[in-house]
């Protein structure tokens, strides 16, 4: 749980939802919601929706897309 829903006792299935999809941002970009690029206004849930019509190619961390064998890139489907 999200330490500032923990810490404020708001315990609830939408904070579960809404902290594992922030996980899962995390996981896909490899951002953190601490990283300095997210400040005041901006925050990784903002960004996340706001670059998806870029697509999610452009977002993704590259690592994720790599081939096995190491050499460009591989569009996953």
């Amino acid at each position: 749980m999200a330490p500032e829903f923990g810490s404020a006792g708001i315990v609830s299935r939408k904070c579960d939802v809404y902290s594992y999809g922030i996980v899962l941002i995390e996981t896909f970009t490899q951002k953190k919601p601490t990283d300095n690029y997210f400040a005041e206004e901006v925050t990784i849930r903002h960004w996340m929706e706001s670059s998806l019509s870029k697509g999610v190619i452009e977002i993704a961390d590259v690592d994720l897309l790599k081939r096995e064998d190491g050499v460009g890139f591989e569009l996953l489907s």
